[in-house]
């Protein structure tokens, strides 16, 4: 599974790899209960697997892989030590480009030139060839990565990077551009403390004042839109109306 990212991945990408080929993935809109069993479930058969590969390391006396911590937990696994070097430095220059505007989004195409260049510069700097190349891991993958492993950075549904903490009104507006972009893209930020999920045709976005939201939807029909936490009493409620 290592070969399919590069050389290099985060336990939590190897984690959630293993999460959606088990059979809790295939149970349609699972709920609470099955994404904790299947989360569970993932992460004991990975603890099991590294713990074999470790026996195994230490008996053959061969070091197969190698491992980053981050504090106490477990963070990277990769073939050799420049790609870990690699992922950190791309995981640093993700933390670089998000606390710079809290609010900021950055498209994937951006994010990977940005993070491309770091990580090989990071992998370049323990190299005893200072113009050493490395395969870089593919667009989607080299962004998850530095963000699975940054402090600031996470990931959008559309693969874009933003900020953990960007605003609620931040993370709305984001998903509202990309709803009306395309009826079938919905990006909203991971860890933004709202979630938009009307059922709709073809919207437009006609307003946006902080929390403040009006769309217009081409279909006769009202839906309604869920934010959690509820918001504070001077944040006046969504409104969705018909055209």
């Amino acid at each position: 599974m290592l070969s399919d990212f590069g050389g290099v991945a985060a336990i939590d990408t190897l984690t959630a790899e293993i999460r959606a080929r088990l059979p809790e993935a295939a149970v349609p809109s699972p709920g609470l209960y099955h994404q904790a069993r299947a989360d569970r479930a993932a992460g004991g058969l990975l603890r099991v697997a590294l713990e074999r590969l470790s026996e195994h390391e230490t008996a053959s006396g061969t070091k197969e892989f190698v491992r980053r911590r981050h504090g106490n937990c477990l963070a990277l696994l990769a073939t050799d030590e420049l790609l870990l070097a690699a992922a950190d430095a791309a995981a640093k220059r993700a933390d670089d480009l998000v606390t710079s505007d809290r609010n900021i989004v950055i498209p994937p195409p951006t994010a990977a030139r940005e993070l491309g260049s770091a990580f090989l510069a990071g992998y370049r700097a323990v190299s005893d060839d200072a113009a050493a190349q490395t395969a870089l891991p593919s667009e989607g993958r080299l962004i998850r990565l530095a963000a699975a492993i940054s402090k600031h950075a996470a990931v959008s549904g559309h693969g874009e990077l933003h900020n953990r903490d960007i605003s609620p009104a931040a993370a709305i507006q984001t998903a509202l551009t990309g709803l009306a972009q395309s009826e079938s893209r919905r990006r909203t930020p991971s860890g933004a403390a709202t979630q938009l999920r009307p059922q709709y045709s073809s919207p437009a976005v006609v307003g946006l004042c902080h929390i403040r939201l009006v769309l217009v939807c081409s279909s006769r029909h009202e839906y309604g839109c869920r934010a959690t936490p509820p918001w504070p009493e001077h944040v006046p409620e969504w409104r969705v109306l018909n055209e």
